[in-house]
């Protein structure tokens, strides 16, 4: 049995109706999220699975936070608000090196690029 387009409608507006009627539920969970990014960040840097210089890390160390100030904003904490973006610059600062490497990789493929048009004559 397929679903008809006033089921699909029915369930849409129902979502919807809930969403709009319990604005808290959404930023509950976007700080749950947030919390959960840096809580996994840690416990899979405490069990050797992460180094603290892994990509994952800062990831999870620059979104968990950036979706707690979310969820600080909403509830006006802003104690909260100040400790997440500081947190969230010290993980962009550790962002760094890794933006450094992938542009040096780039700019080693476009010399090689280059090279190789020249050896070929296409310059």
């Amino acid at each position: 049995m397929q679903p008809t387009i006033n089921t699909v409608t029915s369930v849409y507006a129902s979502v919807q109706h809930f969403l709009y009627d319990n604005p808290d539920y959404i930023f509950n969970t976007i700080g749950a999220i947030g919390a959960t990014l840096i809580l996994f960040g840690f416990y899979r840097t405490s069990i050797g699975r992460w180094t603290n210089k892994s990509l994952w890390y800062e990831l999870d160390n620059v979104i968990g936070p950036l979706l707690m100030i979310v969820y600080a904003l909403h509830y006006q904490t802003y104690v909260s608000i100040v400790i997440n973006t500081v947190w969230v610059f010290v993980a962009f600062r550790g962002l760094i090196p890794f933006a450094e490497r992938y542009g040096a990789r780039l700019s080693r493929k476009a010399r090689l690029k280059q090279r190789f048009n020249h050896l070929l004559g296409r310059d």
